[in-house]
């Protein structure tokens, strides 16, 4: 069973720790399937970025491909909706990027 990730408790789940909000996030690893979906979906990579690092607090459990789910903002107002692993390699500070979509266009 998964725990609030804002709550300081040990996750039992591949690749998931315990919430700590005083982590920054600092590296960012795209997926090849994320890479090609950029360009597809007109989306820019520091923004998708830039979305993650605003939304990572309000994250959700993912139930696919990814640990996480998170809904964002560009600085254009284009509402996104990332999947990613976190952490990665036991580096609080990455973030491995799955896919990332528009959700203007769904």
């Amino acid at each position: 069973m998964l725990a609030d990730p804002r709550r300081n408790e040990t996750w039992s789940g591949v690749g998931m720790r315990a919430y700590d909000p005083a982590v920054s996030i600092d590296r960012f690893v795209w997926s090849e399937h994320a890479t090609l979906r950029l360009a597809q979906r007109r989306l820019e990579r520091s923004d998708v970025e830039e979305a993650i690092r605003a939304s990572h607090d309000e994250r959700k459990v993912n139930e696919g491909e990814a640990d996480w789910l998170v809904q964002g903002m560009t600085p254009l107002g284009v509402r996104v909706e990332v999947i990613y692993d976190h952490p990665i390699d036991n580096d609080e500070t990455a973030i491995r990027i799955v896919s990332a979509w528009r959700l203007d266009t769904l």
